[in-house]
C-alpha cells in the first residue's frame, strides 16, 4: 500500500523538503502539493479524502494557518494532520 500525503503550504522549498523526508521513509509515497497562496484556500467542505496524512505548513497566504487547521480538524473523516510552524503564537 502506498501512503498518500498532501502538503498544503505556500513555500515551494518547504514542499521539496517535506517531499524528500516523506520519500526517504516511504519511497513509493504518493504526494500532492497544494499552494494556498496561488490557488486560494481549500473550500470549507474539503475533507482530505483519499489522503492518509496532511502536512500543513504555516504559509497559508493571508489566512491565519490556525484557522485552516481548525477548519480541517472540524471536518468529518479528515486524515491525520501535522502542522508545521516556526513562529507559533498559540
Amino acid at each position: 500500500m502506498n501512503v498518500k500525503v498532501m502538503i498544503i503550504d505556500g513555500y515551494a522549498n518547504f514542499h521539496s523538503l517535506l517531499m524528500h523526508h516523506v520519500t526517504t521513509h516511504w519511497p513509493d509515497a504518493m504526494i500532492s502539493a497544494y499552494d494556498p497562496t496561488s490557488a486560494d484556500h481549500l473550500p470549507a467542505e474539503f475533507s482530505g479524502a483519499g489522503n492518509d496524512i496532511i502536512l500543513l505548513g504555516e504559509n497559508q497566504g493571508e489566512r491565519d494557518p490556525l484557522l485552516t487547521s481548525r477548519q480541517f480538524t472540524a471536518a468529518r473523516g479528515i486524515p491525520a494532520i501535522i502542522y508545521f510552524c516556526t513562529d507559533c503564537k498559540e
